[in-house]
C-alpha cells in the first residue's frame, strides 16, 4: 500500500513540475515575442500635448458627456413589459396535474 502511495505521489510531483515547467517556457516565449517584435508605427508612447490635442479632448468628452445624458434618460423611463399570454388547459389536463401533484405530496 505505501509502495502504491510512493508512485502516486512521484507522478503527481512530475506532472506538476511538467505543468509548471511549461508555464514557465511559455512565459519566457512570450517576453521573448515582445522583446524582438518592432512596435507598430501607430502606437505611440507619449501623446504630443498642444492646442489641436486639447480641442479634440474636449470634443470628445462633450460627445461622451451627451451619449452619457442620452442613456440616462433612456434608463429613467420605465418600461411596459406585455403580458405573458395564458396557458390555455383543458379540463382533462387539469384533472391531470392535480392528480401527479396529490400523489407527489403523498410520498414526502
Amino acid at each position: 500500500m505505501a509502495e502504491t502511495l510512493e508512485y502516486a505521489l512521484l507522478i503527481t510531483l512530475i506532472g506538476m513540475g511538467l505543468v509548471f515547467a511549461v508555464i514557465v517556457l511559455l512565459w519566457v516565449g512570450i517576453y521573448a515575442l515582445v522583446r524582438l517584435t518592432p512596435r507598430e508605427q501607430g502606437e505611440e508612447t507619449a501623446p504630443e500635448s498642444g492646442p489641436d490635442q486639447s480641442a479634440a479632448r474636449r470634443r470628445r468628452a462633450a460627445a461622451a458627456a451627451v451619449a452619457m445624458a442620452l442613456l440616462h434618460r433612456e434608463a429613467a423611463e420605465p418600461q411596459v413589459f406585455p403580458e405573458p399570454p395564458t396557458a390555455i388547459v383543458s379540463a382533462w389536463q387539469a384533472v391531470t396535474r392535480a392528480n401527479q401533484l396529490r400523489r407527489e405530496r403523498g410520498r414526502r
